[in-house]
């Protein structure tokens, strides 16, 4: 008896050694293994089925249950149920006689002996047990805290912990249903910074990340806590007002918001001015969808843009109609892209008013639709600028019209003539644009000064992108430039010697009234002795009578084009001009 517990408490020993040891299946297994041999042995030794080690089967099952494996735990189930039937047997056939023995030091020695080993497993496995529970748990609340980390994120904007359009979707769908059980309304006032490409560009990234925190901190004190501020991603942001009577005081946060814009934000201890246009619609009057209501949002943002920008819009049906009009320039855009058929070019003659002779050429973009006809370049020139599309038509443009010329010049043409093409600012301001006229021009064996780029004075002075760099570089390679419209924009001498403007076009507008009052003709000869002055050529843009076109002459103006000549003509008949000159 004294040998078979001293072999369990080696047992259990060596179970606690392979737990410090980290083998923690086989201290378990070893465990209750021992405890079931000690406990069986102390029935058949003493008492049979009334000896008290029968009332720790149980306990050994249930451990077994939470801490072994189940293998383990079906063989001592088994192992327990026919030594209970073996016991039980044996003693009613007497093949053992099980005496119940007078109390004495050696049972009182075995019992305290089986009770601290059974108590020091039970201890032993309740440890382990509360330090998995313990582990479960942790594992449990870290588990919880990375959903909700997750969810955060999820749900907020990561540069200003704003939250971002899924979490403003989410609040808009529970307000939007509480407005309808009430009859209040719900307006989403929807807006970008101005100038955000700008600071982004010209100061760096961090600089604009350091912007847009600074608006989300400036404007979040605007609104009530049951609003929300959102970012929707770039320098697009979303106020939703909720419980509205009326449109009142969507215009008053509004004009708040613009304000608050139009101030100067420090950023990288500099003063920078970006301003902000809005839109704004109200829910259920303009959309019941909040796709469709930011959808509508956006374009009345982009109305208050060719306001004059640093403006609020409220969204209306007039603007519904051009979104629809939007819509279906937008597939026929695309469809003329990739049929690349539809598009062509026509020129237009520019003249020497003094002589009379032949100058050169200005390229214009034209479009027939099969169903909408002959598209107005005023009409689609602005679409093209606001989806991207003005990148690939303009550059085939310039590949086109540099094909064009070469072609002439190999059948004759004289090498003074030369072809004007428009620039887009979306153009100028993409990386490689340098680049894809040097490419045209390689592909076609022009020479750089037989192509002028036409650029609006808006564009020497934005600082976006690579805008300036692109401009030098074409400078270098021998590529002329000209100012289209002048007089209409910022009118910055500093920048026309910066970029080697070669020509100035006089805009069309100036042209039409010359000869209504002295006021016009003042501003042409301006524009004509300025020019002169700082060596640069000057072409009137639309002239329509003989009498413009000697008021010009006489005002020193070289050359001119319009209808008095001729409107842009096709290449053909182009050659028939050139040709005769």
């Amino acid at each position: 008896m004294s040998a078979v517990l001293s072999l369990s408490a080696v047992g259990c020993m060596a179970a606690y050694l392979f737990a410090r040891q980290g083998r923690d299946r086989l201290a378990v297994n070893l465990m209750l293994s021992t405890l079931f041999i000690g406990l069986s042995t102390l029935m058949w030794s003493n008492m049979g089925l009334r000896d008290p080690a029968m009332a720790a089967y149980p306990g050994v099952l249930l451990f077994t249950a939470l801490l072994g494996e189940r293998l383990l735990f079906r063989v001592l189930l088994t192992a327990m149920v026919l030594n209970v039937l073996a016991v039980g047997l044996a003693d009613l056939n007497g093949w053992v006689r099980f005496v119940v023995k007078p109390m004495n030091w050696s049972i009182i020695t075995d019992h305290a002996t089986l009770l601290l080993i059974t108590g020091l497993a039970a201890r032993w496995l309740a440890r382990d047990l509360m330090l998995a529970v313990t582990q479960v748990e942790a594992e449990a609340r870290s588990a919880q805290d990375h959903a909700d980390q997750v969810r955060y994120l999820s749900h907020h904007d990561s540069l200003t912990g704003l939250p971002n359009r899924a979490l403003a979707q989410e609040r808009f769908e529970r307000a939007a249903a509480h407005a309808k059980r009430s009859g209040e309304q719900v307006a989403l006032l929807y807006f970008d910074l101005d100038h955000f490409k700008l600071v982004n560009d010209s100061m760096g990234h961090p600089a604009g990340d350091a912007l847009l925190q600074a608006v989300a901190q400036r404007l979040q004190p605007l609104i009530r806590d049951t609003d929300t501020l959102a970012r929707f991603g770039g320098d697009e942001f979303l106020i939703l007002l909720t419980g509205l009577d009326r449109g009142e005081r969507a215009s008053r946060v509004a004009e708040q918001v613009v304000a608050a814009l139009a101030e100067p934000f420090s950023v990288q201890e500099r003063s920078v001015n970006c301003g902000g246009s809005m839109g704004v619609v109200l829910y259920p009057a303009d959309a019941q969808a909040f796709d469709d209501l930011v959808k509508r949002a956006d374009l009345a943002m982009y109305r208050a843009k060719e306001m004059g920008r640093g403006q609020f819009h409220f969204f209306d049906e007039r603007l519904q109609a051009t979104v629809e009009e939007q819509l279906v320039l937008d597939a026929a855009l695309r469809e003329a892209l990739l049929r690349g058929d539809q598009f062509r070019l026509a020129y237009q003659p520019q003249y020497d008013l003094a002589t009379g002779d032949l100058s050169g050429f200005e390229a214009l973009l034209r479009w027939k639709h099969p169903e909408l006809g002959e598209v107005s370049p005023a009409r689609f020139i602005p679409q093209a600028e606001r989806n991207g599309f003005i990148v690939p038509l303009g550059l085939w443009v310039v590949r086109t019209a540099c094909q064009q010329v070469q072609t002439w010049r190999e059948a004759g043409m004289p090498a003074h003539l030369r072809v004007s093409v428009n620039v887009s600012p979306v153009q100028l301001r993409r990386t490689g644009f340098a680049e894809q006229v040097r490419q045209a021009l390689a592909e076609t064996a022009l020479q750089p000064g037989a192509l002028e780029l036409e650029l609006t004075e808006s564009m020497l002075m934005d600082e976006v992108g690579d805008g300036p760099r692109t401009l030098n570089t074409l400078v270098d390679m021998g590529v002329e430039l000209a100012i289209d419209d002048f007089g209409t924009g910022y009118s910055n001498l500093g920048y026309l010697r910066r970029f080697q403007i070669g020509r100035l076009k006089i805009d069309r507008s100036f042209v039409a009234r010359l000869g209504g009052t002295a006021h016009d003709e003042a501003i042409v000869r301006a524009v004509v002795h300025m020019a002169q002055n700082l060596g640069l050529r000057t072409v009137a843009e639309g002239v329509e009578t003989e009498a413009q076109r000697e008021l010009l002459q006489r005002l020193g103006c070289n050359q001119g084009q319009g209808f008095l000549w001729h409107p842009a003509l096709a290449p053909a008949a182009c050659e028939a001009l050139w040709r005769q000159a």
